[in-house]
C-alpha cells in the first residue's frame, strides 16, 4: 500500500533507536493526514488524540529543544509540507531562555535530566519557584498558545473525515489485544473506525485449523486475489481465536504446576547443600552414613530375586564392586533393608563400620585435609552436576510435553 499509493509513513517497533521517539510519533499519529505503521505494543499507555496533542507536542518540542535539537520533526506530518506548525519568534525567546537555564541547573547531566526536568514544567499541578521549571513552563505554555488553534481546526477535519482508521494486518492470539488495537479509533467518543485484514495462511489459522476455512473458500470457488466478508468467516475466525487463547491458557497452567515441583525439588537440594556447608566432622560422619544407607537400600532394589537363583550373592558382588568390600549385615539390618528403612540401616554397626572404613581411605588418600571436609567437597561437587543435569532433562521433559499437547495425544 505503501508504494501503490506513494505513502510516507512513521515506523514504529520495539527496535531501541525508534522506540526513542515513540513519544513524538504517537503524539502527531492523530493529525490531519498522518501514516502510522506499528506493532501491537507499540505506544501502549499513550493516547492518539484526534487533531494531534498540543500539550504533547509542545512538552516534546522544549524537550528537544533543550537538548540542542530544532524540533522540526515534531512539529509537522511525514509528507506533508504544509502541516508544519508555525513557533512565534517569542516564543522561541522563551525556549532559548529554557535552555540556558536547564543547562545551568542541570549541567553534565543535561540528557537524562531534561525529561523530567520538562514534565515537571508541564505539570499545572506541580509547585516549584526554581528558576529553570519556570522558564521551562513559560516555554510549554507559548507554545501550546501557538500549536494549540491550528491542531483544534485539524481536530474538526479529522472527525469530518471519519475521525482515525485502524487498519489490522493478522489477528493477534489474544482477543485482549485485538480489542486493544480497535481501542485505539473510537477513543472516549471520537470519531474512528477499525478493520482486520487477515489470511488463512496466517501461521495461527494454518496451526489451529484454518483448513477448515480454506476448504470453505475453496467449496465457493473464491480466488486467492477475492476478499471475503462474511458473517461465518468472522466467526470461524473467532472460534480459531478462542482455541488458541485457550491452548495458551492451558500451556500457562501447566507452566506454573511445572514450576511448583520444581521449586520443591530446588528447595529439598538448597536444603541439602545448606546442611552440607554448615555441618561440622561429626554432622559430616552422620550424613555420609545415611548416604551409605541410602546407596545399599538402592543396590538392593536393583536385584530382582525372582530372577536370581541367589540374590543375597548377587546384592553382595554389587556392593563389593561399589564400595570396595560388602557389609557383613545383622538381622536388624537386613530387616530395615528390606524394610527400606534408612535411618535404621544406617544405625546398624556393620553400615557405621563400612562407612568409617570408606572415610579412612579417603582420609589416607588426602592426609592434608580431614576426610569429612573431602566428604563435603566432592558431595557440594557432585550434587551441583547432578542438579544441572536434572534441570536439563526437565526442560526437556517440559519441551516434550508441550509438544505431544500441541499434538492432542496423551
Amino acid at each position: 500500500l505503501r508504494n501503490d499509493y506513494g505513502l510516507d509513513c512513521e515506523v514504529l517497533s520495539a527496535r531501541p533507536d525508534v522506540a526513542k521517539r515513540e513519544g513524538a510519533v504517537v503524539a502527531q499519529a492523530g493529525r490531519l493526514g498522518a501514516v502510522t505503521v506499528a506493532t501491537n505494543m507499540a505506544g501502549r499507555g499513550t493516547d492518539i488524540k484526534l487533531g494531534g496533542s498540543a500539550s504533547d507536542v509542545a512538552r516534546l518540542y522544549v524537550e528537544e529543544r533543550l537538548r540542542g535539537g530544532d524540533g522540526a520533526d515534531l512539529l509537522g506530518v511525514r509528507g506533508r509540507d504544509e502541516s508544519l506548525l508555525e513557533i512565534s519568534s517569542a516564543t522561541h525567546d522563551l525556549v532559548d531562555e529554557a535552555r540556558k537555564a536547564a543547562v545551568a541547573l542541570l549541567e553534565d547531566d543535561l540528557e537524562e535530566g531534561v525529561a523530567d526536568l520538562v514534565a515537571l514544567a508541564a505539570d499545572g499541578r506541580a509547585v516549584s519557584k526554581a528558576p529553570a521549571v519556570l522558564a521551562c513552563r513559560k516555554a510549554v505554555d507559548a507554545v501550546v498558545k501557538d500549536v494549540g488553534e491550528v491542531l483544534r481546526e485539524e481536530k474538526q477535519q479529522v472527525e469530518a473525515l471519519g475521525g482515525l482508521y485502524v487498519v489490522g494486518t493478522e489477528r493477534h492470539e489474544s482477543v485482549r489485544v485485538d480489542d486493544q488495537l480497535r481501542g485505539r479509533s473510537g477513543r472516549q467518543g471520537d470519531a474512528g473506525a477499525s478493520r482486520f485484514f487477515v489470511s488463512v495462511k496466517d501461521p495461527m489459522f494454518v496451526n489451529f485449523g484454518g483448513e477448515r476455512i480454506a476448504d470453505m473458500m475453496k467449496t465457493f470457488r473464491v480466488g486467492d486475489d477475492l476478499p471475503v466478508e462474511a458473517k461465518t468467516v468472522t466467526d470461524a475466525l473467532s472460534k480459531i481465536q478462542r482455541k488458541v487463547e485457550d491452548f495458551n491458557a492451558e500451556q500457562r497452567t501447566n507452566v506454573l504446576k511445572f514450576d511448583d515441583v520444581q521449586d520443591g525439588q530446588r528447595r529439598a537440594l538448597y536444603a541439602t547443600r545448606r546442611r552440607l556447608l554448615l555441618a561440622d566432622g561429626d554432622e559430616a560422619s552422620s550424613t555420609f552414613t545415611r548416604w551409605v544407607a541410602d546407596s545399599i537400600i538402592a543396590t538392593a532394589r536393583s536385584v530382582d530375586r525372582e530372577k536370581v537363583d541367589d540374590p543375597d550373592a548377587l546384592l553382595a558382588t554389587r556392593l563389593g564392586q561399589f564400595f570396595g568390600k560388602a557389609p557383613a549385615l545383622d538381622a536388624s539390618a537386613s530387616k530395615a533393608l528390606r524394610d527400606g528403612d534408612a535411618d535404621a540401616l544406617a544405625a546398624a554397626p556393620a553400615v557405621a563400620a563400612l562407612a568409617g572404613d570408606i572415610l579412612e581411605r579417603v582420609g589416607a588418600a588426602r592426609p592434608m585435609r580431614p576426610a569429612a571436609e573431602s566428604f563435603t567437597k566432592v558431595a557440594l561437587l557432585r550434587l551441583d552436576a547432578l542438579w544441572a543435569e536434572h534441570l536439563l532433562n526437565m526442560n526437556c521433559l517440559k519441551e516434550n510435553v508441550q509438544l505431544r499437547t500441541l499434538q492432542q495425544t496423551d
